[in-house]
């Protein structure tokens, strides 16, 4: 099965990177409709876009999304959930 790789961005150049085998649209709403907390609540959801930055094996997904997370570090981006992946994976930045 096939999975998206995805990055919301906003208005305030703040990202956040997801996985899904929805429809980004979809999960764009449901984001906007999250009643749990998320990093993506921080986000201004209301000004902002998604896109698509891979598809992948849906084995692979969770290390893919990790892949573009660090890559948005060392890109000097203001990733969101980068903080939810160190502490989920016990690294060292």
């Amino acid at each position: 099965m096939s999975v998206i790789i995805y990055c919301i961005e906003d208005i305030n150049e703040l990202i956040y990177i997801g996985y899904t085998t929805k429809s980004l649209n979809i999960i764009l709403n449901k984001h906007k409709r999250k009643r749990k907390p998320c990093s993506s609540s921080i986000l201004d959801l209301n000004n902002c876009s998604i896109y698509k930055l891979e598809e992948c094996n849906k084995k692979y997904a969770r290390s893919r999304k990790y892949y573009w997370i660090y890559e948005s570090y060392n890109n000097k981006l203001k990733c969101v959930n980068i903080k939810s992946m160190i502490i989920k994976n016990n690294i060292l930045i």
